[in-house]
This record gives C-alpha cells, structure tokens and sequence, in this order.
C-alpha cells in the first residue's frame, strides 16, 4: 500500500480518480515509484497492465507510457520528449 495516493491527496483534490499510484511522501519519508515499478503496482492493484490514461513527466515512465492508450507529458523536458518519440511512444503536452 506505500505506492498508493489516496485520492483526497491535495495533489489531484477536486478531480475524479479512485486511485492514484505515484511516488509521494510518507510519514517525511520519499517512496519513489517509476519506471518498471508502476507496471508492477498496475498489475498487483488492478490485476492487469493495461492504463487508459496516463500523467508524467519524465522519461523514466516509459514502461507505463507503452501500457497507456493515452499518455500526457506535464512540463517535460527535452530529453523526456526525445526518450518517448525514439520509443515511438505518442503522447499530449500539457505545459504551463
């Protein structure tokens, strides 16, 4: 359960997710997950790896990109949008 963001978190407040599995603080502690680790907490949580929709911002997601029928990229950087084109990855830009 340490990967799991309650939905109140004040992060995604106001908005309609029934979970939310990202890094996020712990009791002052940082549980960091990404890359390889979502596919994993995807598939134990919902018991398949398959996303509809998918928020990041770093290229270190590019396993649950793959999974995602629809992947968004918040304020990315260069690099991470070069990382999911060469993987052939499509995705939205959401950018400030």
């Amino acid at each position: 359960d340490e990967l799991i963001v309650p939905p109140t978190h004040d992060v995604v407040a106001g908005l309609d997710f029934d979970l939310i599995i990202s890094s996020h603080i712990k009791d002052g502690e940082l549980i960091e997950n990404f890359s390889d680790a979502k596919v994993d907490a995807l598939k134990y949580y919902f018991g398949t790896a398959e996303c509809d929709v998918f928020f990041t911002d770093h290229h270190d997601d590019i396993p649950m990109s793959r999974l995602a029928k629809k992947t968004y990229l918040v304020n990315p950087s260069s690099r991470t949008k070069t990382a999911m084109e060469r993987e052939g990855i499509s995705y939205l830009l959401l950018d400030e």
